[in-house]
This record gives C-alpha cells, sequence and structure tokens, in this order.
C-alpha cells in the first residue's frame, strides 16, 4: 500500500543533548495533543506529493515550524501516513534554541492553530489512516 505521506522519526535521541530532546518532545507533544494528531514527531522529514503542497498553501510558518504546518495539514486532510526510522547526525550546536526562533514558533502555532480549529476547521476535520511499514 502507499502512503501519501512518509514521516521519519528519530531513532538515535542521544545525538541531540538533553535539553533539545526536552524541546523536540515537548514541541511534538503540544502539536500533536493541541491538533490531534498521533505521530512520533512533529518535526520529522518527510516525502509527500507536490500536489498535495499546492492544495495546502499557504503556509503561515518559515523556519522550524514548516514540517509540523505541513503534517498537521496533511494529517487533518484525512491521508494515509506511514512512519518511517530516521537518524541524526550526531551536532553540538542548534540553532532552533534561539530567542528568533521560539517569536516563530508561537507566531506559527497560533496561525496554524486558528485556520485548523476554527477558519477552515471543516476541511482539517478528517482523520488520517496509518499505513503499517509491512502493508
Amino acid at each position: 500500500h502507499r502512503a501519501d505521506l512518509v514521516i521519519a522519526y528519530i531513532v538515535n535521541s542521544e545525538a541531540r543533548s538533553w535539553f533539545r530532546l526536552f524541546l523536540s518532545g515537548w514541541f511534538t507533544s503540544i502539536y500533536c495533543f493541541v491538533f490531534d494528531v498521533h505521530i512520533k514527531y512533529i518535526n520529522g522529514a518527510p516525502m509527500y506529493s507536490v500536489a498535495w503542497l499546492k492544495k495546502l498553501a499557504p503556509f503561515h510558518s518559515t523556519r522550524y515550524s514548516l514540517l509540523a504546518e505541513i503534517h498537521v495539514k496533511m494529517l487533518r486532510s484525512g491521508v494515509s501516513y506511514l512512519e518511517i526510522d530516521g537518524y541524526l547526525k550526531p551536532s553540538k550546536k542548534s540553532s532552533a534554541m534561539k530567542i528568533g526562533t521560539l517569536i516563530d514558533v508561537i507566531r506559527s502555532f497560533l496561525k496554524l492553530f486558528y485556520e485548523v480549529r476554527f477558519a477552515n476547521a471543516g476541511h482539517y476535520a478528517l482523520k488520517p489512516t496509518r499505513i503499517l511499514p509491512n502493508d
């Protein structure tokens, strides 16, 4: 079976600092709870068709929240999805923990919340279908 969306989740979490793991876990948990999507990692590297991006545009996010926005919009549009193992290259630095990033994340989240829960709630009311790796 073919999935509309393929999302990688991090297997080698030891490649990140404990604080970065905490932030990523918190970010994923909030998005999954608020938008009622159930995936392992909201910012995982994805694969999807350009046609889907065109259907979901415009996007409010410009930086770190862009993948989360795409994932939420796709999942809430009723797509089929598959989660696969993903690995990070160990890194000592992360630009994800800067004040500008935090401001962008909050702004993007609020705009996405309004769009998905109010402005276009009917369009984003569908449930996704999880595809298992062996299907």
